[in-house]
């Protein structure tokens, strides 16, 4: 998980956090808990984070 570059994405489209958390239906706590890789996303929170953004390459973010 590659938490800045997930955060510039957002950024670039002026995404806060708030506006995914309630997209993907779940709290701030727990998604900065899988930024942080304490958990990690599920897959349909992937898929969903993607759509939202209309990622063109998601492996960097969600894969190293």
């Amino acid at each position: 998980m590659d938490k800045a570059l997930l955060e510039y994405e957002m950024k670039k489209r002026k995404v806060s956090i708030k506006d995914i958390c309630s997209n993907i239906g779940i709290s701030r706590s727990a998604f900065y808990r899988k930024c942080n890789g304490q958990s990690e996303f599920t897959r349909s929170e992937i898929e969903k984070i993607v759509n939202y953004l209309h990622l063109d390459n998601p492996l960097n973010i969600f894969f190293n």
